[in-house]
């Protein structure tokens, strides 16, 4: 037994569309003739899928992209292209070709395929398959998005590399604490007590600790595990998402780094779909879209409201007080001067190497603060251990 993905034709020749578990077409096509349902055509779902929608990255979306654009400039028909697409040895690639294709030579369009695919497609590229479709320049446009998507995956690497080294050093530094309070303390102290002083305080506090993590080593993990868990659901709803964002840009160390990435994303996306050709209104949402911060993201869409009621862009962005000055001046020039495009694609490469700063500045602060942690740990064991043997070696001069 396997899933497929089916469409169907009911008796007032509506399309259905749904999924279903069955060995092959045949046993498909018996059980929607018995709904009264004529069958269309059906598809296996790959094991890729999650809920019969593969999960893409940016570098396969990236591929794909670029194969599109290799149809149209060299003259093959998209349908002929596409069929060849499915056959690749890249399964995402290959699945992905393969349920465009269906709709595609059903005599849908290729942006109309794409909005039936949403969770494949992100919505800027969507809106930006549309425009390029109305305007008959759909090559140059596949060359913005693929110019964009390189963007998007050079700055996700930038953020993966700003949080990857302090996350794994304060886990090591982590990892050797727990070693130490679990495994290593517990053996010393009966060693410590068998010299029978009084323990001073550092050595007592040490203990103390020891038996903690001891004794409640796997109810602190289970407790961090149901933390990590809670925070996270709380993240998938509106309200809380809206907290624990307000909360991350309050951060001191972080607040900075979290704006200009969503600054850049914002500008770079507006430029993007601008030059594509898109109005106003969808250039201005879609780039709210792929804000990260809903804190942001809701001032952003507040820009479009205001723009849409007759304000000028540097007003309505003016108003949201998040952008620092230089944002609104460059603006303003750019909208007096009908260069706007440009102006917002020079702010993004502003705050893309600002971003770049931030990085550095996050290292200068946090690497210190972690070799500082870390010292402060092992001086306070180490004094836990010499200061209970000095006292004993002191008390024996003394006699």
């Amino acid at each position: 037994m396997a899933k497929f993905k089916y469409r169907a034709v009911d008796q007032s020749s509506s399309i259905i569309e749904g999924v279903i578990t069955a060995n092959d077409e045949f046993e498909i096509e018996k059980f929607l003739r018995e709904q009264g349902l004529f069958l269309v055509d059906a598809y296996k779902i790959s094991s890729i899928d999650f809920f019969g929608v593969p999960r893409i990255k940016l570098e396969h979306l990236f591929e794909f992209t670029y194969y599109l654009q290799l149809f149209f400039s060299s003259g093959l028909s998209l349908v002929s292209g596409l069929l060849s697409l499915s056959n690749q040895k890249n399964k995402y690639i290959s699945h992905l070709s393969e349920v465009i294709y269906k709709d595609v030579s059903s005599g849908l369009s290729l942006s109309s395929s794409m909005e039936k695919n949403k969770r494949i497609f992100p919505d800027f590229y969507i809106q930006m398959i549309r425009a390029g479709e109305k305007s008959g320049n759909i090559e140059k446009v596949l060359g913005d998005i693929m110019d964009y998507i390189n963007w998007q995956i050079e700055l996700r690497k930038t953020i993966r590399n700003a949080i990857f080294y302090p996350l794994m050093v304060l886990t090591a530094v982590m990892g050797l604490i727990i070693v130490l309070f679990v495994f290593v303390v517990p053996k010393l102290q009966k060693v410590l007590i068998s010299l029978n002083v009084e323990l001073p305080l550092p050595t007592k506090i040490v203990m103390g600790l020891g038996d903690f993590f001891k004794s409640y080593f796997f109810i602190i993990i289970i407790f961090l595990i149901s933390l990590s868990v809670i925070v996270k659901f709380v993240h998938t709803t509106k309200t809380g998402r809206l907290v624990i964002d307000s909360f991350l840009i309050k951060i001191p160390l972080f607040s900075n780094f979290i704006k200009k990435i969503n600054y850049s994303r914002y500008f770079k996306t507006v430029s993007t779909l601008f030059s594509a050709g898109l109005d106003v209104e969808q250039a201005f949402n879609t780039s709210a879209k792929v804000v990260t911060n809903t804190f942001i993201s809701d001032k952003m869409y507040d820009i479009t409201d205001s723009i849409l009621r007759g304000e000028t862009i540097s007003k309505a962005m003016a108003r949201t007080g998040i952008f620092p000055d230089f944002v609104i001046q460059m603006v303003s020039v750019g909208e007096k001067t009908g260069n706007f495009e440009d102006v917002a694609k020079k702010i993004s490469e502003v705050f893309d190497k600002e971003v770049k700063d931030a990085v550095k500045r996050i290292f200068a602060v946090i690497e210190p603060l972690i070799i500082v942690l870390l010292g402060f740990v092992v001086l306070i064991v180490m004094l836990s251990v010499f200061l209970p043997i000095y006292k004993m070696l002191g008390g024996i001069r003394g006699r």
